[in-house]
């Protein structure tokens, strides 16, 4: 069974984890001689599969809830954030800082990165300039799905925008 059968049979989704599954399939599915590739993708199923879908309906969750937060302001001017906020807002600002640290956004370009356990693409992408300082936002895109962020990076600064 090759690699791209095993993808298909399964519909698995490609990420870092499914070539170690993949090989430990393959090897079952080698040493017993009555076993067809219909059993070993079922096999795949049963001993990954569910979790795969777990993993990914809780990181299109997370990716969603991360497009969609804005600080909350009260009148008095002060954020309230419940821990789920806070969490979300930290995470935020932990990979616009990572992308800003990257030499290819030191030189003018738009950095990314892709985490290579879900398979999430975060990038910094220039959208327009306010007085010569460009104005990035933070995209985040999950299974060919792009979403688009507050988080804002004006005059070497980090910020949820109130716009967006």
């Amino acid at each position: 069974m090759l690699y791209q059968e095993f993808l298909a049979g399964t519909k698995a989704h490609e990420n870092s984890n499914t070539f170690g599954q993949y090989e430990t399939i393959e090897k079952i599915y080698m040493d017993c001689e009555d076993m067809t590739k219909e059993d070993a993708y079922r096999l795949w199923k049963q001993t990954y599969g569910k979790q795969e879908k777990l993993d990914r309906e809780r990181t299109l969750k997370m990716v969603q809830e991360m497009s969609e937060y804005r600080d909350p302001h009260n009148p008095s001017g002060e954020s309230v954030l419940t821990p789920r906020q806070a969490y979300l807002r930290r995470k935020l600002f932990q990979i616009g800082i990572s992308l800003t640290d990257t030499n290819k956004w030191n030189m003018g370009f738009d950095s990314e990165l892709t985490t290579p356990f879900d398979n999430v693409t975060y990038k910094l992408e220039k959208y327009r300039k306010i007085n010569g300082h460009r104005v990035a936002r933070l995209i985040i895109f999950y299974e060919r799905e792009r979403y688009e962020t507050a988080l804002i990076y004006l005059m070497s600064d980090l910020r949820i925008s109130a716009e967006a």
